[in-house]
């Protein structure tokens, strides 16, 4: 079995695009997650700059889904 969809025996773009937000939206969710638990387990201030470090590159995977859907827009419709 294939890892990808494919169309007469090649990657499609729309399955390509479509697996590549999923895991830019994972990577945003985990970031967040870890966040969530730098915060819960200290309250020093190393720990709160960390926490939001993480929070700060949720943002930035954020920013990228809106590149890529940005890029993709004319080449999938």
């Amino acid at each position: 079995m294939s890892k990808y969809e494919t169309k007469g025996g090649q990657v499609t773009q729309g399955e390509t695009y479509t697996r590549l937000m999923h895991h830019l939206e994972e990577m945003q969710n985990q970031c967040c997650v870890m966040a969530h638990l730098t915060r819960s387990m200290s309250s020093s201030k190393q720990d709160n700059a960390l926490a939001d470090g993480w929070i700060a590159m949720s943002e930035l995977f954020k920013r990228v889904q809106y590149q890529v859907t940005t890029l993709a827009q004319g080449r999938l419709q």
